[in-house]
């Protein structure tokens, strides 16, 4: 484990060209390990990440 003393706003702009995006307040996904997107029509949406092996 390694200490991290960063807000997420900030890591995930360093980590944008590495393929990050921040989705959510609390949360940044790696598109490479995107399996699906769908969206409901209010707006909302759910990506499903691929299982690692």
């Amino acid at each position: 484990m390694y200490p991290l003393s960063s807000t997420l706003e900030n890591l995930s702009k360093r980590l944008a060209e590495k393929g990050f995006c921040r989705t959510h307040h609390s949360y940044a996904v790696n598109f490479s390990a995107n399996d699906h997107i769908s969206y409901q029509p209010s707006g909302d949406g759910e990506i499903r990440l691929k299982m690692a092996m």
